[in-house]
């Protein structure tokens, strides 16, 4: 893993005395990993902190953003959110999992277009009951080097489309009832999610990343780990015959106890789902769920 470090810069300007954002206690570490790109920091100290991670997308120019707090903060929840940056309101779907018996909340934000980020001094994250501001400084570089670590990223799962000539072949079908028994007591907890896999040599998922989703909190915030652990594939064939790296798009995932997913919850992830694949699709992906990789825009 390559780790860079972007030293924090000192901002002169004052800043309203409404805003009052975090300042960071750490510099930026951005990391290059053979499976995801980071880049995080720190806020507070002690029982307070709290860490920023902006997580890029292997492909598109989708991106989580997300806070994470060694203390619970809140009720787990799933719903639209804010981000601000300067003057734009973007509106968000989030997901909050608080982790009562380890004291732990991850609250996430799935954005569409990392470059918003892009030489903001200050983003402010808002999700169910609160807002969150924080002083960022060196966006900029951050992005760049996020933007880079990216197509690496791509590069290497063979998402060009000239490296993989018969796409991996298995499926998804591995979550059950029983993983969800607290959910499984209420008939109207239902989720609806598409994630995109990256997938090893050997077909097993070595990254899994929500694309769309609506519905139950617990089961999304669950889903991906529990693909990870348990889904198998049969690896992509490149040219000459050998197994290799790739990337698949799972199709829709439905989960309800003993119903059909209601129209509301079905609705809610189409409407997402759709501007998705209207922004991702690319050369020769006549269903729309092939998504192109990093520095190609879409048709």
């Amino acid at each position: 893993m390559l780790r860079l470090t972007v030293g924090a810069a000192a901002l002169l300007t004052a800043m309203p005395a409404q805003a009052q954002p975090l300042e960071p206690s750490s510099r930026w570490q951005v990391d290059f990993g053979e499976t995801e790109c980071l880049a995080i920091r720190k806020y507070g100290e002690g029982a307070e902190a709290t860490h920023l991670v902006i997580k890029p997308y292997a492909t598109g120019d989708r991106f989580e953003i997300a806070l994470i707090d060694d203390r619970v903060t809140g009720d787990t929840l799933s719903q639209g959110g804010t981000m601000r940056v300067g003057d734009d309101d973007i509106a968000l779907p989030g997901i909050r999992f608080s982790d009562d018996e380890a004291g732990r909340t991850v609250t996430t934000w799935f954005g569409d277009d990392l470059s918003a980020l892009s030489g903001a001094e200050q983003v402010d994250l808002e999700l169910g009951e609160g807002e969150r501001s924080l002083k960022l400084t060196q966006a900029t570089a951050v992005v760049d080097a996020l933007q880079e670590c990216r197509t690496v990223l791509a590069d290497r799962y063979n998402m060009s489309g000239n490296v993989v000539t018969t796409p991996p072949q298995g499926n998804v079908d591995v979550l059950r009832d029983e993983d969800y028994p607290l959910l499984a007591l209420d008939e109207d907890q239902e989720s609806v999610f598409r994630a995109l896999l990256l997938l090893d040599e050997e077909g097993n998922v070595a990254e899994c990343s929500l694309l769309s989703f609506a519905g139950d909190a617990l089961f999304v915030a669950r889903s991906c780990g529990l693909i990870r652990e348990r889904a198998r594939f049969e690896p992509a064939i490149g040219p000459d015959g050998t197994a290799v790296r790739s990337a698949f798009v799972t199709p829709v995932v439905q989960w309800r106890l003993g119903k059909e997913i209601s129209n509301q919850t079905f609705r809610d992830f189409e409407r997402r789902d759709r501007a998705i694949r209207e922004r991702s699709r690319g050369p020769g992906d006549s269903e729309g769920v092939l998504l192109r990789p990093p520095g190609e825009r879409p048709r």
